[in-house]
């Protein structure tokens, strides 16, 4: 839980810097739209992102990606 929540720390902070990318992510997962999410208040997009990294098999990815990096 830990890494989840400083991986979406992460995200928030480099926001700016990758914000085209995060719209489209959240867009695909969400069924939203590209331009609604890039208009959306900052809280409104906070817990959009969190509630993102929260999604059960977000869990289960890490644990995928740290098997592969052994």
């Amino acid at each position: 839980m830990m890494v989840m929540l400083e991986i979406a720390s992460a995200v928030l902070e480099r926001l700016p810097d990758c914000k085209e990318e995060i719209y489209e992510l959240l867009a695909l997962v969400s069924g939203q739209k590209r331009d609604d999410i890039a208009h959306m208040k900052l809280i409104p997009l906070t817990r959009m992102v969190k509630e993102f990294f929260r999604k059960p098999e977000f869990p289960d990815f890490f644990t995928e990606v740290f098997e592969l990096l052994r």
